[in-house]
């Protein structure tokens, strides 16, 4: 829950509050928090996944966070995001660089396995300036988290308006019945 308000906290703050983030009521699909642009309905999902600790390997500080999740519930979705951070308990703070990953990405390559019906993955990744890992194209300063959120939020938002009305395209589906409500006002025909 820490570093969920954290997160929090940090999204709304690097984007002068233009980021609005909700928590769901339950957390059955594994996201902990909803985050959209304020008076704006596209939005992302976030993980919030932190661990307290780092290990060492050859002189790089390396995040490591273990997670699982039920076969049936695993969820890989272009609106479904991931945000690993270390969090310093000194600090009472994340550490830079967090890192903003695509569900589907990490899905794939975050050592994947499963074991008696759920999920194992295992997020690795080098704190280290200018690392290259697989996840260094998803590194972001705590002071850029929130706008490159909001850029990935703005990229739906332009995809969603190039795609035609909802109307529009139920329209062409066979199986549709349109029912609108007869008017209530009625026309007074007086002669002329």
């Amino acid at each position: 829950m820490i570093g969920q308000t954290e997160a929090a906290k940090i999204l709304m703050l690097t984007t002068n509050g233009e980021i609005e983030c909700d928590y769901p009521a339950s957390d059955d699909e594994h996201r902990d928090m909803e985050t959209h642009r304020r008076r704006h309905f596209a939005a992302v999902a976030l993980q919030i996944k932190t661990t307290w600790r780092l290990w060492t390997h050859r002189k790089s500080q390396v995040m490591q966070i273990p997670f699982t999740v039920r076969v049936g519930r695993l969820i890989n979705d272009a609106r479904f995001y991931y945000f690993f951070g270390f969090f310093d308990r000194t600090t009472m703070t994340f550490r830079d660089p967090v890192f903003l990953v695509p569900s589907t990405v990490v899905h794939k390559h975050a050592m994947p396995r499963i074991v008696r019906g759920r999920w194992h993955f295992t997020f690795q990744a080098s704190l280290k300036p200018g690392a290259r890992d697989r996840f260094s194209p998803y590194r972001v300063s705590m002071a850029a988290v929130g706008k490159a959120l909001l850029e990935i939020i703005r990229e739906f938002e332009r995809q969603q308006g190039a795609r035609p009305p909802r109307a529009v395209r139920l329209a062409g589906l066979s199986d549709v019945l349109w029912v609108q409500p007869k008017s209530r006002r009625r026309v007074s025909r007086k002669a002329a």
